[in-house]
């Protein structure tokens, strides 16, 4: 039997894409990734949807789908409130806190049994349930709280003033003088021109790995997990000058997004090398994963004028506001954007709700052939790739009383949000609204990936994401045959721990990644 690893890292990197990294390792411009994966395993990954980031890392650590752990996309219905009510501001925060997810996580299955974990900058599970651990609300940035004081959200408590004291990364924030070269010990040079996205993101990148670093000489972890957020920034502004069927497509465009996509992942593997030679040993099981990636879009969606335009929404005109607001009272099927779902306004359900339950099923059946109705005016072409009542959705892991009555997806090249905050929600709209298209182009080409169906594809571009594994127990240079889902990573990390899997854990154990 191969040892067992002692330790383990997961480098969580928001966004990347299989087919960029793979492109990128083989023309010899990731090196440390490349190590990873002559080391280890390598695999295609399918999220589960929707393909967003609370979703997403979330099934990574307790291996459960998005019906089980609850987590339903950025913004989550709580059964029995109004259907506006997750959509507003205030509640944006839900599926980042451990409070609604209805799942073990992987390191308070591993606080169990005695491990010590080490949790920063991770999205999701804040405030922490374990008792030996360490957990860092953010990437150790101190938060202003008063003229003079700046904190650090962890847990425990002490250990945020211990780190100010302790970390130079910390202690230089804030710092008006600070030169490109001095802010951080880390590939600057690997920079150039590509501003300043890069340059925070490599200071991102120095803070964590010097907390990592720090923490595990002087207190030591037995698992660490982090999350970094460079590559879906990258993918959301550059991704739509990647495809030639992008109206807007030229080659200097494409030679432009594909100079910041290089330098984005020369980032990341910078970052990589530095914590394979930090804080990586012949013992520690290293895994490099990311939750989603992205397709191209340049035209955006207005699904609630099809909801309008069948008579299912209804809005009302709020004079202090300047704003059109839902009206309830009219309304039989209310859809979201974020996550992609349409809500039955259900009698003895939601408080508002006028519909029969005897009608619930008309309801459902028009709410889809409102959606099927929309067109491109460009091509006549629908941008809805599918529409199913839930219960028909039950294998894309949407089930249980937080999934809409209805989930759809859109076709590749479309987008439902737009950076504009009106975009995300459906509760209120702007007039100007109205005087737009039901499909019209983007103000802004981004690449999106929320509303996507988990295997799309938009020419070699795809919303597939990764995993790297390294260590004992994990065959060496081996790509593995077919991709893998992300409920799969929690079971097999535990595997090769020799520890139990977390309690709702659906995945199953990568069996082709392992030494027999």
């Amino acid at each position: 039997m191969p040892d067992k690893p002692n330790k383990m890292i997961l480098m969580g990197m928001d966004g990347i894409m299989y087919h960029h990294l793979k492109k990128f390792v083989d023309e010899g411009k990731m090196p440390n990734v490349s190590s990873l994966i002559q080391n280890g395993i390598f695999s295609e990954a399918c999220p589960v949807p929707p393909c967003d980031t609370p979703t997403n890392w979330t099934t990574i650590v307790t291996g459960a789908r998005t019906g089980t752990h609850g987590i339903t996309g950025f913004r989550i219905h709580l059964p029995g409130e109004s259907l506006d009510a997750g959509q507003r501001p205030e509640h944006r925060r839900r599926s980042f806190e451990s409070t609604y997810c209805n799942a073990e996580y992987l390191w308070d299955a591993a606080d169990k049994v005695g491990m010590r974990c080490l949790v920063i900058n991770y999205p999701i599970g804040w405030p922490p349930n374990f008792q030996r651990g360490m957990m860092i609300n953010g990437d150790g940035k101190p938060r202003k709280i008063a003229e003079s004081m700046h904190y650090i959200p962890t847990y425990p408590a002490p250990l945020g003033e211990e780190l100010l004291q302790n970390v130079n990364a910390l202690g230089n924030v804030g710092s008006e003088i600070e030169t490109k070269a001095e802010r951080s010990r880390m590939g600057a040079e690997l920079l150039g021109e590509a501003g300043d996205q890069l340059h925070e993101a490599v200071e991102q990148a120095d803070r964590l790995c010097q907390i990592i670093g720090y923490l595990k000489n002087s207190h030591g972890w037995d698992l660490c997990f982090f999350h970094y957020h460079l590559i879906d920034s990258v993918n959301h502004s550059f991704l739509g000058y990647l495809s030639p069927q992008n109206p807007a497509y030229t080659k200097d465009k494409y030679t432009t997004a594909i100079g910041e996509y290089e330098a984005a992942y020369k980032v990341v593997d910078n970052f990589v090398g530095r914590l394979l030679k930090e804080c990586v040993d012949d013992q520690t099981l290293t895994v490099l994963v990311s939750d989603h990636a992205a397709l191209p879009c340049w035209k955006i969606v207005r699904i609630y004028q099809a909801f309008i335009r069948a008579g299912l929404l209804a809005y009302k005109w709020d004079q202090e506001k300047g704003k059109f607001v839902v009206d309830f009272s009219n309304t039989n099927a209310f859809p979201w954007i974020e996550p992609s779902y349409v809500w039955v306004n259900l009698k003895g359900r939601d408080p508002d709700g006028i519909v029969e339950p005897e009608d619930y099923e008309l309801v459902r059946e028009k709410s889809i052939q409102a959606l099927r109705s929309l067109r491109d005016p460009d091509n006549g072409k629908c941008p809805i790739s599918l529409a199913l009542r839930k219960e028909e959705a039950y294998l894309l892991s949407q089930f249980g009383d937080r999934v809409g009555d209805v989930v759809y997806f859109i076709e590749p090249g479309y987008q439902l949000w737009d950076t504009r905050i009106e975009d995300e929600w459906s509760y209120e709209i702007f007039p100007s609204v109205f005087e737009r298209c039901e499909v019209s182009p983007s103000i802004q080409v981004t690449g999106n990936h929320d509303q996507q169906l988990p295997l799309a594809k938009m020419g070699s571009l795809s919303n597939t994401s990764v995993l790297i594994m390294m260590g004992p127990g994990v065959k060496r240079n081996h790509k593995l045959t077919k991709p893998i889902t992300l409920t799969d990573v929690a079971p097999t990390i535990a595997k090769l721990l020799g520890i139990p899997a977390p309690a709702q854990n659906e995945g199953q154990v990568i069996c082709e990644a392992l030494e027999p």
